[in-house]
């Protein structure tokens, strides 16, 4: 098992993307809705939308060996506050429909 504090090669992952998704680190996506306390359709579709721009857009990753290779459905990790909203969004990504 490795190290937490092995970080040797993180300089070089990045995401190359013609998408808004494109450089290194995290990204946040406001969506604006009102009334939703537990789960937010909005929320899902603005994510479904987002992920369906990144594999469309033949975006690639590069590793922190410095390989590129393309950006798959399951290297997208969507974090949600709620897991109500998170199941939302699983059933309503690319892979699901």
């Amino acid at each position: 098992m490795r190290s937490g504090c092995d970080r040797a090669g993180l300089e070089k992952q990045e995401i190359r993307s013609t998408s808004r998704v494109s450089g290194a680190g995290l990204r946040y996506l406001a969506v604006e809705h009102a009334g939703n306390q537990s789960s937010a359709k909005e929320e899902a579709e603005a994510v479904r939308l987002l992920v369906s721009e990144i594999l469309d857009a033949g975006s690639t990753w590069i590793d922190r060996q410095g390989v590129e290779r393309p950006v798959r459905l399951d290297d997208i990790l969507i974090v949600a506050p709620y897991m109500r909203k998170s199941s939302s969004y699983s059933s309503s990504s690319p892979a699901q429909r």
